[in-house]
């Protein structure tokens, strides 16, 4: 999930210039946001200020944002957030377009995206930067599960060496003398012909990726 609180995600901490704080211990009917603060982004790519109002469904959004059909929100999805709190910054630079190519391709580099393939090489696979850092991290091949971990303030290559391109090689998976044990179906070449690995950060979702076999040296 993403991390919101950049964008002013939590409902119990409304940013409100020059507020008294004589008044912190009133009646909760009378503080700014008695039913919920608006979850929609401003055309200056900062979270709406306004009070949700009861009128709009319950919705979460103030009677502007609800009354729009293309609001962003604090849960929009990356891409949507990103080119949202980014609008101002690129409209300062004279640039008022946003390349979603690029917006996608950073997001992967640091977060991953699961209909983008990972790439692997011989001399191993491509992580994520989320995947790299992190403490604990599971990874599932057709024939091997393996559980890294990272001690003290070390950190992981992003070529992780341990999974390599031959580690999908269709003879060593399927050829008749094959002698290796399937352990990851998932990781097996679909319906559509795609390998895949999985990757699992301790404490968070399984997710699956698309593998791009690179043979030779990584480019």
């Amino acid at each position: 999930m993403t991390d919101l609180s950049q964008f002013g995600g939590g409902i119990d901490r409304p940013e409100i210039e020059d507020e008294d704080d004589s008044d912190s211990e009133t009646d909760s009917s009378n503080r700014p946001y008695a039913n919920v603060r608006c979850r929609g982004i401003t055309t200056e790519g900062r979270r709406c200020a306004a009070p949700a109002s009861n009128m709009w469904g319950g919705e979460s959004l103030c009677g502007v944002h609800s009354g729009s059909n293309s609001s962003v929100t604090i849960d929009s999805d990356p891409i949507s957030l990103i080119e949202a709190t980014s609008r101002k910054l690129f409209m300062n630079l004279g640039d008022l377009d946003v390349d979603e190519e690029l917006i996608r391709g950073a997001i992967h580099n640091i977060h991953g995206l699961e209909e983008r393939p990972l790439p692997v090489y011989e001399a191993g696979l491509w992580l994520p930067e989320q995947f790299a850092k992190a403490r604990r991290l599971i990874i599932r091949t057709p024939t091997s599960t393996i559980d890294p971990r990272l001690g003290g303030s070390k950190s992981r290559h992003r070529i992780f060496s341990a999974v390599r391109a031959g580690q999908w090689d269709p003879d060593y998976l399927e050829g008749e003398g094959r002698t290796a044990k399937i352990r990851n179906e998932e990781c097996l070449p679909g319906e559509d012909g795609t390998p895949r690995v999985g990757l699992k950060i301790a404490g968070e979702e399984q997710r699956w990726f698309p593998v791009e076999i690179n043979r030779g040296d990584q480019q």
